[in-house]
């Protein structure tokens, strides 16, 4: 039920940009730690090691090289965000929505995306290193040339799970 709301919020945002009375899209680093909202805005490049962020709406977020080592984004809205080679290292991640969202050569090594909505997300290059995946619905998300869960190599046609 959690997960549906913060879907639902997410999808409102996007429409209706309802999560700020200032235009998120101009968003920096600084703000979003104390809004914990950047829909439609770029934080590229920007630190959050650690930061308790659960709930964010990060949709349609460019957040490509950003890094959240050890960061809390339980049930945050990530759909359609850009985080090519953003880091997640040891992240919380839990029912989080991440709906569409481009992760390439993005770090997930030892992060739990458990019950985490991963449906058409590209994790091309990724690497998911020890990463807890239980619960999560990998629905047509990409895998190809990602390291899983195991350390192995996905093949170039892994769709909705990797394919060794």
């Amino acid at each position: 039920m959690e997960k549906i709301v913060i879907f639902v919020l997410c999808l409102a945002a996007m429409m209706c940009g309802i999560f700020a009375a200032a235009d998120t899209s101009r968003a920096d680093c600084s703000t979003f730690r104390s809004t914990k909202a950047c829909v439609g805005c770029g934080l590229n490049k920007c630190n959050f090691d650690n930061l308790v962020l659960d709930g964010a709406a990060l949709c349609v977020a460019d957040i490509s090289q950003a890094s959240f080592k050890g960061a809390s984004l339980n049930m945050a809205c990530l759909v359609k965000a850009t985080a090519i080679q953003a880091t997640f290292e040891g992240a919380k991640l839990k029912s989080a929505t991440m709906i569409s969202s481009k992760f390439n050569q993005a770090i997930f090594i030892k992060a739990d995306l458990s019950n985490a909505d991963l449906r058409d997300s590209d994790f091309t290059g990724a690497d998911l290193t020890g990463a807890n995946l239980t619960g999560a619905d990998l629905t047509r998300a990409k895998f190809n040339n990602a390291k899983w869960t195991d350390g192995r190599k996905c093949g170039a046609n892994s769709i909705g799970g990797c394919s060794h």
